[in-house]
């Protein structure tokens, strides 16, 4: 479901539960940040040290399932930059 800001106003628990809901992702994509750190370290040390013959590409396989990760918890989704209307004042 998609928003338009623009033309849509807000009832107080529909915003309520958008504070909410971007909340518990900004948590998500907090404590994955803290995950990734050293996974990442770990992998890459390991791809280095089997050399490139030899290497199984965790590194890559990391990233590319940490992004599948990203994608899931969708920080921003239920918004749009485009939907926000900005004024500047001054």
């Amino acid at each position: 479901m998609k928003l338009d800001l623009k033309q849509h106003k807000f009832t107080r628990s529909q915003l309520v539960k958008h504070i909410a809901v971007f909340l518990i992702k900004t948590g998500a994509e907090a404590i994955l940040d803290v995950i990734v750190m050293p996974v990442a370290l770990i992998a890459g040390l390991l791809d280095f040290i089997a050399g490139p013959r030899h290497s199984a590409n965790l590194f890559y396989k990391m990233m590319d399932g940490f992004q599948r990760v990203d994608e899931w918890i969708d920080q921003f989704g239920m918004l749009a930059p485009a939907d926000i209307e900005t004024t500047r004042v001054g």
